[in-house]
């Protein structure tokens, strides 16, 4: 959602300056990184790729301040935006994903979301040529400038070098949401999205294994052709 608001928003090739709130993110939650150096300038284009690849959660938050000028406006673009999609058992309250903690202690409930939901702003943002792009690359290379140091981000989403056709698109992983995956492929023709959340809460890889299960399943169940009647009715 981060990353599709992000296209949709932003200016591509508006500059991004990290501020020290996007690398504290990460060092507080533990989070996942993509490297960012507080005060670097990167347009927000290349940024995607920091974001999406290495699952960087300075990235999402470097982001969210400069599209709304806080993390706490752009939630409220992801949650006004998830509303016009219908993701009606989603809400976010935060840009990264990561788990919010309330002062008491307990985890903050309000950050949710379903297999369904997650299927249908899939779906939604692979239609959009950049995010497709950025989906299924694995190594994006940003030389060093005057503006900001070099980065090499990787992407964390081992599927796409190891099975034929797959087209991205996100890992995750938190504690209590375990380690998941948002997958797409395409084969001859036949385009499959996937979702598996809390697939394993100890195994990074497993993950990687069960999708190829199902996306060799999906993928080899008989083409239903449209009966006479079903096109009749459309």
């Amino acid at each position: 959602m981060t990353a599709l608001l992000a296209i949709r928003k932003g200016h591509l090739d508006q500059i991004v300056t990290v501020q020290q709130d996007a690398v504290n993110e990460v060092k507080k939650n533990g989070g996942s990184s993509a490297q960012l150096v507080v005060g670097d300038q990167i347009r927000l284009r290349d940024l995607l790729y920091g974001l999406m690849l290495p699952s960087g959660d300075d990235a999402a938050i470097a982001i969210a301040d400069t599209i709304s000028g806080s993390p706490a406006s752009f939630v409220k673009l992801m949650n006004n935006y998830a509303h016009q999609l219908h993701l009606t058992q989603t809400h976010y309250s935060n840009a990264n994903g990561l788990t919010n903690m309330l002062p008491n202690g307990q985890v903050d409930s309000s950050h949710y979301t379903t297999a369904t939901d997650l299927a249908q702003l899939t779906r939604v943002a692979l239609q959009n040529p950049l995010f497709a792009q950025i989906a299924e690359l694995q190594r994006y290379v940003l030389p060093a400038t005057s503006t900001h140091h070099a980065y090499t981000w990787e992407t964390t989403d081992n599927l796409l070098s190891h099975y034929a056709g797959v087209t991205g698109v996100k890992t995750g992983y938190t504690v209590e949401a375990g380690y998941c995956l948002v997958f797409s492929a395409i084969n001859a023709g036949h385009h499959l999205i996937g979702i598996l959340l809390d697939d394993s809460d100890n195994d990074t890889d497993q993950r990687f294994v069960d999708a190829q299960i199902l996306l060799d399943w999906g993928f080899h169940l008989p083409l239903r052709l449209p009966r006479y009647s079903d096109s009749q009715k459309s």
